[in-house]
């Protein structure tokens, strides 16, 4: 294959070099372009779930502390319902909380072993 562009002016060889060398880093220098996008992206959407997990802890303590904690539910609505892109939220109520306060609702008991 080589052969072929034996014949061709050095010019032309330098020009074709030159543009594979090109064409070889402008690959390169996408690939790590999407690759660092997913993962600015990823970083992202963590960011945006820890700061409404923050809040929502805040929240539900300050609740506690007012004696409204019963309204919970209304404020879990009002957050999934405000905050764009939040696909779920859940509230877990661990077993000492339900030791010491009770039994919450069915939907704060554990779904799975992240819970």
């Amino acid at each position: 294959m080589i052969e072929k562009y034996r014949g061709l002016p050095f010019a032309t060889r330098l020009a074709l070099v030159i543009a594979l060398i090109v064409t070889f880093f402008s690959g390169v220098n996408v690939a790590l372009s999407i690759t660092r996008h997913e993962t600015t992206t990823q970083e992202r959407v963590q960011n945006f779930a820890a700061g409404i997990a923050e809040s929502v802890l805040s929240s539900l303590n300050a609740m506690m502390i007012q004696g409204t904690i019963g309204d919970r539910q209304v404020f879990t609505d009002i957050i999934r319902k405000s905050s764009r892109g939040l696909e779920e939220i859940r509230i877990v109520r661990g077993d000492s909380v339900n030791q010491q306060y009770g039994e919450g609702s069915p939907d704060e008991a554990p779904k799975d072993d992240l819970d």
